[in-house]
């Protein structure tokens, strides 16, 4: 092959992978210019979502502020209603005691005659009864522009209402009778500051404190300002409201449940003590309604000093969660030393107890412990044996190995209480054989027989 040959080989070759590399890079310009169309599109979508978006809170803004402004406004005609009813009222007691004065001015008592007392009453009853309905329309106009969410609002404003009402309406006079006015407004103001004495009193009472507060601050000088803090809001309210859609608000009384009535914890106790403690602390927390808090709280006044300085030392997630503190105390304090096993082999029967009891007893750690006495025959059979090798009472043990069914075994341990009982209470007791003065014990002694063998 000829080099020219060769050459315009090359140069074929050459021109051919520059038509492709060309058409690979316009390929490329391509996709590439479609992929930033695209990126700008959904730049454009994310922007008029946003928009729209921006758009629409504006408008629930803005009808939250219209609300507002309505219920602003209503909540101001109330008031300007309430007012003028006050100050219709009062025109009128004045119009009455200035008329009375003039009447009697040597007295100087306010005594009303008869016939404008009535003309004065039938009026202020018209004006009454005029403003009363106004009032109610606006109420009900401003019920129907809000929704469900304003309804409580608008049952604290009919309160409002109703209270502002209450107060103005001693002051009708009923016809032929005196004004009271007078003495009513003489009565109130002294009422007035005695209830702010009373609430003076109060606030400066020592005896309204907390009178665990002292005892606190000595016995538990460990505690830290966390649990001071994490205590301050424990104290649960008396009573809780519920406003229902219909806008009646309802009460809920909790009940109170005096948490001295349950003596301090002994952790010197027995353990069927520490844990029948807990028990009725848990069912005095139930009954009051006590949140965890407040559990927690007043299980750290009931505890000793000893039990507090234990307390300090645990986490303080432990300490203000109820549920994990309360698993701590019954693993320090309501959990046997002893395994369950080891304390089903090696309990006793007390001298106090009867078989029953014992048999009981014996059968509820056996459960803890994991024997299986009531379905297999073979757990059952060493059951009675450890029950009968335990007791007390010979007699009973004899009578009790023919017995192989725990029925039959609790039916004789019944029966054998039963009978004890009755022995107990019913039987009297045994009489003194009643003996002469003169034949005193060790005095009188009989005569023994005398053998004829002898006296032959």
């Amino acid at each position: 092959m000829s080099p020219e040959v060769v050459e315009a080989l090359r140069a074929e070759g050459a021109l051919n992978e520059r038509q492709r590399v060309e058409a690979t890079l316009v390929d490329f310009q391509a996709q590439l210019e479609s992929e930033k169309n695209r990126q700008a599109l959904e730049v454009a979508e994310e922007k008029a979502r946003l928009e729209s978006e921006g758009r629409r809170q504006a408008l629930e803004l803005e009808a939250t502020r219209k609300e507002l402004l309505a219920l602003r406004e209503a909540r101001e005609r109330d008031r300007e209603a309430a007012m003028n009813v006050q100050k219709y009222y009062a025109s009128q007691l004045r119009a009455k005691r200035v008329a009375a004065t003039h009447s009697n001015p040597r007295d100087e008592v306010p005594v009303a005659p008869q016939v404008p007392a009535q003309a004065a009453q039938t009026t202020a009853d018209g004006h009454f009864a005029a403003q009363l309905q106004a009032t109610l329309r606006n109420l009900q106009q401003a019920k129907v522009k809000n929704d469900a969410a304003s309804r409580s609002r608008s049952a604290t404003q009919v309160k409002t209402e109703q209270s502002s009402e209450k107060r103005g309406l001693p002051g009708r006079t009923p016809p032929g009778g005196s004004d009271p006015p007078k003495k009513d407004t003489g009565k109130s103001r002294p009422s007035r500051r005695d209830s702010a004495r009373k609430i003076s009193k109060r606030e400066n009472d020592p005896h309204d404190s907390d009178p665990d507060s002292d005892s606190d601050k000595k016995d538990d000088d460990s505690s830290d300002d966390s649990d001071n803090s994490f205590f301050e809001e424990s104290i649960p309210n008396a009573m809780t409201s519920k406003t229902s859609q219909a806008g009646t608000t309802v009460f809920t009384y909790k009940p109170y449940v005096n948490a001295s009535a349950l003596e301090d914890f002994n952790e010197k106790a027995s353990l069927s003590t520490r844990i029948r403690w807990l028990e009725k602390f848990q069912s005095m927390a139930v009954q009051g309604g006590w949140s965890d808090k407040m559990r927690i709280y007043e299980m750290k006044l009931k505890l000793p000093s000893s039990a507090r300085d234990w307390r300090y030392n645990l986490d303080e997630n432990v300490r203000h969660s109820w549920k994990r503190f309360l698993k701590a105390f019954k693993e320090k304090y309501c959990k046997a030393k002893t395994s369950d096993s080891e304390r089903y082999y090696s309990m006793t029967q007390k001298k106090t107890e009867a078989p029953l009891e014992f048999f009981y007893r014996l059968n509820r750690v056996a459960d803890k412990a994991g024997i299986n006495f009531r379905k297999s025959s073979k757990e059952r059979e060493r059951h009675f044996k450890v029950f009968m090798k335990k007791l007390l009472d010979s007699s009973l043990r004899s009578t009790l190995q023919r017995l192989h069914s725990l029925e039959d075994l609790e039916f004789v341990l019944k029966q054998y209480e039963e009978m004890h009982h009755d022995d107990d209470y019913e039987t009297p007791p045994p009489r003194r054989e009643s003996r002469p003065d003169y034949m005193s014990a060790g005095k009188f002694r009989p005569k023994r027989p005398v053998r004829r063998a002898e006296q032959g």
